[in-house]
C-alpha cells in the first residue's frame, strides 16, 4: 500500500506554512515512513488516528466479515478459531505499538480507535494533547 507514503511526501512538498496534519488510517503503511515523518514533523504537528480492524475489534463468531478491497467473506473456520484471533490480535497490538513509538520518535501524537464513531472524539483528545504540548 502506497497511498500513505505518497500522501506524506505530497503534503511535504506543498504545505509551505506550519499545519496541523491529521491522518486517519486503517493502513499499516506507515512503518517505513519515518523519513519523511521526520521531515514533516520539524515544520508541521502530526495527529494520526488508527482504526483497528473491525475482525479483531468488534469481534463476533457469528458475523460475515469481508476483505474492505475484495470484498470476499472470511472463512467461517478462520474468523471463529481462538488462536487465528489472538495471534492476529497480539500482531496488530504490536503494530500500534511500533506506529506509536514511530509516531512518538518524530513528536507526534498517535491513538487508535475501534470504531468509525470514535474518530472524532480520538481526533479531539488528540488535538487537547498537543495542544497542551505546544504551551
Amino acid at each position: 500500500n502506497t497511498a500513505i507514503p505518497t500522501l506524506l511526501h505530497h503534503a511535504q512538498a506543498t504545505l509551505k506554512k506550519a499545519s496541523v496534519i491529521v491522518v486517519i488510517s486503517d493502513s499499516p503503511a506507515v512503518l517505513g515512513t519515518e523519513r519523511i515523518l521526520a521531515l514533516l514533523s520539524q515544520r508541521h504537528h502530526i495527529l494520526w488516528v488508527s482504526i483497528e480492524d473491525c475482525l479483531i475489534a468488534n469481534h463476533d463468531a457469528e458475523r460475515e466479515y469481508a476483505d474492505i478491497q475484495t470484498l470476499e467473506t472470511f472463512p467461517k473456520q478462520l474468523r471463529t478459531d481462538p488462536k487465528v484471533i489472538e495471534a492476529l490480535t497480539e500482531h496488530v497490538k504490536n503494530h500500534n505499538h511500533k506506529v506509536s513509538q514511530l509516531l512518538a520518535s518524530v513528536k507526534s501524537n498517535h491513538t487508535t480507535v475501534s470504531t468509525e464513531q470514535g474518530i472524532v472524539s480520538a481526533l479531539y483528545k488528540l488535538l487537547h494533547e498537543s495542544s497542551l504540548e505546544l504551551r
